[in-house]
């Protein structure tokens, strides 16, 4: 559940440093996140979290939505902030 929230940390550089606000400051220091000062995208979220891995574990069928892929998709609702899972 903490998925949406973490996306967000790597997706909005002042959401970033409003919570590092909140947080341990020694537990900042043992950690890359404050030297961060890029925004990803929705793509490359896609590619850190799913393409990535599943590439290095070689998992050709997971990790993308293409032909023969199984199609593992996560659909996230703000507005009801809710996880949904399909598995097909």
């Amino acid at each position: 559940m903490a998925y949406p929230k973490l996306i967000k940390l790597l997706m909005d550089e002042k959401f970033r440093h409003e919570e590092m606000k909140r947080v341990n400051q020694k537990a900042l220091l043992k950690c890359s996140l404050p030297e961060l000062k890029r925004e990803y995208t929705l793509n490359e979220i896609a590619i850190i979290t799913r393409a990535g891995p599943a590439k290095a574990l070689g998992l050709e069928s997971k990790g993308h939505l293409g032909v023969g892929a199984d199609a593992d998709i996560t659909i996230y609702d703000v507005k009801k902030n809710i996880i949904i899972g399909i598995k097909y």
